[in-house]
Order: C-alpha cells, then structure tokens, then sequence
C-alpha cells in the first residue's frame, strides 16, 4: 500500500474512484429527489391557484323548488354500495373542529340510481370497480397508517340492475372511487349518454384526467355537455325533475344534481352532494375534511367548500330537501333512500332493504 511523507498510509486509488462515484450519485439523487420536490410543489401550486379561482353562483331554495312542480317525474331513487372501508373518523373531518373526533366509520363509495315510470334510468357516480377497489383500498390503508380495516368490494353496476335501461349517467367528479365503476357497463349492453357542465368538460388537473380519459374511452356512452342556462340550475332535457349544479370547490369540474322523486307520499327532493363533505357531520357542523388532505392531497377551494357547506345545512334544515353525500354509509342508510341489491334485471318495484 503506498505510504505519503509521514509514512501514513494512503487509501489505493480504486477506493478513491469508488468513493467519488458514490459522492457523485449522491448528489445525483438528492438533486433528483429536490427536482421532484419541485416539480410537485409548483403543481400543487398552480393546482391550488385553479380551483381557488372558481366560485360558481348557487340556487336558490325557491329555484330549487320550483322544478317539484313538472310533469314526469322520477318514480324512486335507490343508492348503489360498490364498495366500503371502515376508516378513522379524522380521516374524513377536521380533528381540531370535529366535536366527536374518535373512533371509526364506514366510508361508501355508491353509484345513485333515479328511475322512471317507463323503466329508464339515470346514474349518478359509478362509484369503484372491482380492481380500483383494492387499489383505492390500499392508499386508503397506507395514507392511516396501515390502522384502517381493507376494502370491501360489494358489487358492480352492471350485476344490479339491467344495464340496457340506463340511459344517462352523471358524474358529481371525475375522480377514480365515482367514475371506475362504469367500466363494466359497456361490456354488458348499457348505450347511455354521459352528461356534463361545461365546467367538468374542460376544467381539469392531475387528479381528474384519468377519470376524464376514461370517460373519453367509453365506446357505449356518447359525452353529451350542457348548454349553460340563467339560471344555476340545468336541467338535463330527457330526465325530467333531474337538475344538476356546477359548484367546484372540490375539483373544479365538480357538480351536484338535484332530484325531484314522486313517491306514494308526494315528492320528495334530494341534493346529490358528491364530496363537498365526505360525513355528515361535516355539514351539520360547518367542519372541512383534514389540513393534510385538502392542501397536500385533495387541493380543495376551501372558500368555496365554506360555502357549500353552509348552503347544503340551510338547504337539509328545510325539511323538503335531503342531502345525500357520497361517503357516509350511515348517513345514506339512515335516509329514506333505500339500497339496491344484487339482481339480474331490476323492477320498478324493487324496494332494496
């Protein structure tokens, strides 16, 4: 081994080169990895810049109500399970704010079924496939800590009712636990029209193009976009009663449908929420979903979702309306909405239960 003027030994020179090589991939990946840090820091930015742009004008209850009154009205309206986990409550709330932060809940992911006399039906949300649900179910576990419970797929659209009588469908968002589960439609015979704001149409980021280009893929649905309208309210021509509102605050796409049903004791109206609240406690106390989830996650319109709440609470407290939100498996299973089980072709009579 050679030795320098002090008689000290001196490391070889292929340890040199070994130990200059490591230094220089070192280097290579914290740069990568700062890059990256970076890179997704200016999308979260201008991802956040979007959609706190966006403050859609809402309708009024007086608006809302004045569509109860038409002919041809929805006959039923069932809610759809596709899937559920059971989570942490401060997953879904902000702990700070929530009076009753502990424990868990069961988190759905369902697809809304409103039905006509002559046997057409429309859908709201198509909530998960089979595949996403494990896929979703995973991040779901990861992002609390490996603590929540797997996702428990239930059943699909295409298996619970008669994909040929579907003759429109909805999307409150185009992320993957809402629109995933149309996938198998086109498969089993359904030829529906996809319909939407132009809002949703053309305002997208990194989290709805996926669910954008498989709209964009589906070879049985023609993609049909509303005329905008005075009024918020846009009725969908074909689906009388069946109203839907550009509201962002979510994603900027996103948009709730309001529904009219003629049931045996009049009609009653239901506001289709999507995720402007993913529990009901949410609304009813004014709380927004976690810091984590809204400004690393999800960047949501904070404002807006503000707003939306409060519209949502003043909305439910009429009495006349029901808030149904995407999410919350007891808040639907404690609403007039009954379940739609498994079944080959469904009637009109069909209950749920």
């Amino acid at each position: 081994m050679d030795r320098n003027i002090f008689g000290v030994e001196r490391a070889p020179q292929k340890n040199k080169r070994m130990a200059s090589k490591a230094a220089i991939l070192t280097a290579l990946v914290v740069t990568g990895v700062v890059a990256s840090g970076l890179l997704w820091l200016n999308m979260l930015r201008t991802t956040q810049q979007q959609i706190d742009g966006l403050h859609p004008p809402l309708p009024t209850y007086r608006q809302i109500m004045a569509g109860s009154r038409q002919a041809g009205l929805p006959v039923a309206i069932h809610f759809l399970a596709t899937a559920s986990q059971k989570i942490a409550r401060y997953r879904l709330l902000d702990r700070a704010l929530d009076p009753n932060p502990g424990g868990n809940v069961d988190m759905t992911f369902p697809a809304f079924v409103l039905t006509w006399s002559d046997g057409q039906r429309f859908i709201v949300d198509g909530g998960l496939s089979a595949n996403e649900a494990v896929t979703f179910g995973r991040q779901q576990q990861w992002l609390g800590g490996f603590q929540g419970q797997p996702m428990v797929y239930h059943q699909s659209l295409a298996n619970s009712l008669d994909p040929t009588s579907i003759k429109g469908v909805g999307l409150t968002h185009l992320h993957s636990d809402h629109t995933t589960g149309l996938a198998d439609l086109c498969a089993a015979g359904a030829q529906y029209t996809t319909y939407q704001t132009l809002e949703q149409y053309t305002q997208q980021n990194y989290l709805t193009f996926g669910g954008d280009d498989a709209l964009a893929a589906m070879t049985c649905s023609v993609r049909l976009v509303l005329a905008e309208q005075e009024s918020p309210l846009r009725d969908i021509q074909g689906f009388p009663g069946l109203y839907v509102v550009p509201v962002a605050g979510h994603t900027p796409g996103s948009q709730v449908f309001v529904a009219h049903v003629q049931g045996p004791a009049g009609v009653q109206t239901y506001v289709l929420a999507g995720d402007i609240a993913n529990h009901r406690d949410g609304v009813q106390f004014n709380i927004g979903k976690p810091a984590w989830y809204n400004r690393w996650l999800v960047p949501e319109n904070l404002a807006q979702l503000d707003r939306l709440r409060r519209w949502l609470k003043s909305l439910n407290d009429s009495h006349l309306i029901q808030v149904l939100l995407s999410h919350d498996l007891k808040a639907l299973q404690d609403s007039d909405v009954p379940a739609l089980q498994s079944c080959a072709v469904c009637g009109l009579t069909q209950s749920g239960g």
